[in-house]
């Protein structure tokens, strides 16, 4: 876990530069943009590989030979719905560049997943360190020489430099062209999606959640909304690095428990450094806070208390975490996902009548604050009235 956190820390303060960089020189005009040219290549490649690292890790051996055949198919999927989404607001020009941007990043982070089943943490963490590091190199030449680029080049070297860590880290053969997977491949895919439907269903979910303030404010269709909420994302990035290097430690340790005592225990010995965590995380929050005006040069004013209020959101889902992983190993795939849909669906509706209360700038906001602790109070609540994993130890004993 140290590693993990290590790795994170330096990569995420990688990214801290590069963001602060792009949100003091890119207008907000061009800022929306690159917000959306990301948050549609973040999102799709997210949810390709959202679902491949809940199989691939915690169940390798029952889908170990369908893992190639589905990760195309739900590639192929997500690179359809992105261009038709992007068709009607955009040019073809940013569905071309998204597409490739999915395909590379699917590819970056399905050979992360490889290192992290191995739990290979050095390489795991040193690609995101690469990545970000050459992406902050490729970023900073044109404002070191004062060299006029759009915020399109900004989104090209990023992929550049995802696709120089998967050759450095994996070689040419992890870059391999999508194939159209072939009809015997299709159908066998297509049943194990199906064994598997609220698995995916609830990673499907979980991985376009966090992506929710950012389409709602697209939805204005003004670029400052979306460029606020793009600005309050990167911020939101240093405060998600603890949740997430927290649930990439967590999901191997729960992976191999055989009752729910020992998933207890696991959870008990984390939660010991959850007072340490509060404050870490309290003291990130005040200096973003205070610091925010000082970058942006005052052209977002809303955005220290957006992203007051959006820090809501990271410490809901690292307190969700370990139960939702105790769901899971006693077979919850259905009420997280019915759970995480059901907010998602909830946080959508209520938006006109949040904007008879509320200024649209901090519906978004809002609105994921309550999907966040709807999940969280529900999983909770699930997690806590389990006894036994019953359906695992069976499971197992098959085996």
């Amino acid at each position: 876990m140290f590693t993990i956190a290590m790795g994170d820390v330096i990569s995420k303060l990688l990214l801290v530069v590069i963001n602060l960089m792009l949100i003091r020189n890119l207008s907000v005009t061009n800022y929306a943009h690159f917000t959306i040219l990301t948050t549609v290549s973040f999102l799709g490649y997210q949810m390709v590989c959202g679902p491949l690292e809940r199989l691939y890790i915690a169940e390798h051996a029952k889908y170990k030979e369908h893992l190639t055949a589905i990760k195309n198919t739900l590639l192929l999927l997500c690179l359809l719905l992105s261009s038709i989404w992007l068709w009607r607001i955009s040019t073809g020009l940013d569905v071309l560049l998204c597409c490739v941007g999915i395909v590379i990043l699917t590819h970056h982070q399905y050979l992360k997943i490889f290192f992290q089943k191995h739990e290979n943490f050095t390489s795991y963490s040193m690609m995101e360190i690469c990545k970000n590091f050459g992406w902050l190199i490729f970023a900073a030449l044109p404002i070191v020489f004062k060299i006029q680029v759009n915020e399109v080049y900004y989104f090209v070297v990023l992929i550049l430099s995802a696709m120089l860590t998967v050759l450095i880290f994996g070689g040419s053969s992890q870059l391999f062209l999508l194939k159209v997977p072939k009809k015997g491949a299709r159908l066998c895919s297509a049943a194990v999606l199906k064994k598997a439907n609220f698995v995916i269903g609830y990673t499907l979910a979980g991985a376009a959640i966090p992506y929710y303030p950012v389409f709602v404010a697209a939805y204005t269709g003004e670029p400052y909304v979306t460029s606020l909420y793009g600005a309050a994302s990167r911020y939101l990035a240093i405060l998600n690095m603890a949740a997430f290097a927290f649930n990439t430690a967590l999901l191997p340790q729960l992976a191999s428990v055989k009752n729910i005592g020992e998933c207890r225990s696991i959870i008990k010995g984390l939660s010991k450094k959850l007072p340490f965590f509060i404050l870490c995380y309290m003291l990130v929050i005040v200096i973003v806070y205070f610091g925010i005006p000082f970058v942006d040069k005052g052209k977002y004013s809303e955005l220290p208390v957006i992203f007051l209020l959006m820090s809501i959101a990271p410490f809901l889902s690292l307190i969700s975490s370990p139960f939702i992983n105790i769901l899971l190993l006693n077979n919850g795939s259905r009420l997280i996902f019915l759970t995480m849909l059901s907010a998602l669906i909830l946080s959508v509706v209520i938006v006109p009548l949040m904007s008879s209360v509320l200024p649209f700038q901090y519906i978004p906001a809002v609105g994921s604050i309550i999907t966040y602790f709807l999940i969280a109070f529900i999983c909770i609540l699930g997690a806590g009235n389990i006894k036994e994993l019953t359906p695992l130890i069976n499971q197992k004993m098959k085996m």
